[in-house]
């Protein structure tokens, strides 16, 4: 389960660098958070997530969990609290599905739509396309997008993710090779509002001795192909990320943030 990750200046240069801009409101906030130092993400939480359409790289503002069903997946990916803080209503705060098991996810109706996402989706609110992603795939002078699908993959920076074991004792995995990696994500819209989930899968030799599962992360040459290639993207679903590194702390955090 990933219930909680971090990001901090080193995503916000990594994002400026696949927007080559600074003025989306989305960003305007994330730098000034990261300015202050490390900014916890955590369910019901809004994030700033990479999305692609026809090889444009976008950058949407969403809110982390889907309203849950127990119909519809395993209750284990399913975030639940009394009350934590958050805008959204009382019904919908109790219980939040976060994650997506990548095994499953093709199979399951909240997620399988977003996983299959048409080349012919239909368009939402504007949002502010910005340059071709990492490999150009538009020819020049092509207007840019008026908006984003109902639903899709998404890609969703960090520079770290958190993970209790039994013990509630709480360890900090990282990249080995770089200081920004992305978990591939899915969102969805509901009642107007666009939400995600972080893809889970089997844990590796790293994360193991921790946790049964861990967030499937993307490297930055398989970021395009996940966000814009919907064979090369399937194939992604049944791969083990690479080795990551884990620091452990004795100092204790809340499973469930801040109140």
């Amino acid at each position: 389960m990933c219930s909680r990750y971090y990001v901090d200046m080193e995503v916000v240069k990594a994002l400026l660098r696949l927007t080559g801009e600074a003025d989306d409101v989305y960003m305007e906030d994330l730098v000034q958070a990261a300015e202050a130092g490390t900014v916890d993400v955590c369910p019901s939480q809004n994030a700033v997530l990479v999305l692609g359409q026809n090889g444009r790289i976008l950058l949407k503002q969403m809110r982390w969990g889907y309203p849950q069903h127990d119909s519809e997946t395993d209750r284990r990916d399913v975030y639940s609290r009394e009350s934590y803080n958050t805008e959204l209503s009382e019904r919908k705060a109790q219980r939040l599905l976060i994650n997506a098991r990548a095994e499953t996810a093709a199979e399951k109706p909240a997620f399988r739509e977003s996983l299959h996402m048409s080349k012919t989706a239909s368009f939402t609110e504007s949002t502010h396309a910005v340059k071709p992603a990492i490999q150009e795939s538009l020819r020049p002078g092509k207007p840019a997008l008026a908006g984003i699908p109902v639903s899709g993959r998404c890609a969703v920076p960090a520079a770290g993710f958190y993970e209790w074991n039994r013990s509630k004792e709480k360890a900090v995995f990282t990249h080995r090779e770089s200081p920004v990696f992305y978990m591939a994500g899915l969102y969805r819209r509901f009642d107007g509002e666009d939400r995600f989930v972080v893809l889970t899968t089997q844990a590796n030799a790293s994360v193991a001795p921790v946790h049964e599962r861990m967030p499937l992360i993307l490297e930055a040459d398989e970021l395009e192909t996940w966000l814009n290639d919907d064979a090369g993207a399937a194939k992604l679903l049944a791969k083990t990320p690479g080795m990551l590194t884990r620091s452990q702390e004795y100092e204790q955090l809340s499973l469930f943030g801040s109140l």
